[in-house]
């Protein structure tokens, strides 16, 4: 499988039907995106490959984490402390919004398709046992590992 462009390619239908399971992406009522073109292209192509007849619904919620590639130090540890564009205190509290409404919303079975920063958080809060940011550590983070291109993960809200 290996690397892909992030970006959304001529490719991606056929990148999409050798990756994904059908099956799997049969069982959602809509797909919920960041706002970004390249996560709107990807939810777009999942809809239309699979010929879903879904919703897709946008929101800032499922937007990205922005790095500032001129700070020195380790990416992580500015992001805990707070000294980077985004942090984990601000991201978390994002969390909290996206759950109450993905919550709100009157779908069962709903697609999140966002950025792999803001999913390796995700994956923090919902698989992991925290509740409470300031409990994260950079090793917490940096063991989550990275989320390739099309990875995912399910969870209950």
């Amino acid at each position: 499988k290996g690397e892909v462009d992030p970006t959304v390619n001529r490719d991606i239908k056929e990148f999409i039907l050798n990756t994904l399971d059908l099956d799997e992406f049969k069982v959602f009522d809509c797909i919920v995106t960041s706002p970004s073109k390249r996560t709107k292209d990807t939810a777009k192509a999942i809809i239309d490959t699979f010929n879903l007849s879904i919703q897709l619904i946008e929101t800032p919620l499922l937007t990205e984490c922005i790095w500032n590639p001129e700070l020195e130090g380790d990416r992580a540890q500015r992001f805990i402390d707070g000294t980077d564009l985004s942090n984990l205190q601000d991201t978390w509290q994002h969390i909290y919004e996206l759950n109450s409404y993905l919550k709100s919303l009157s779908y069962k079975n709903i697609l999140c398709v966002t950025h792999s920063s803001f999913m390796k958080i995700l994956s923090l809060y919902y698989l992991g046992e925290f509740k409470d940011w300031r409990k994260i550590t950079e090793m917490d983070i940096k063991g989550v590992g990275d989320f390739g291109y099309l990875e995912y993960f399910s969870v209950s809200v």
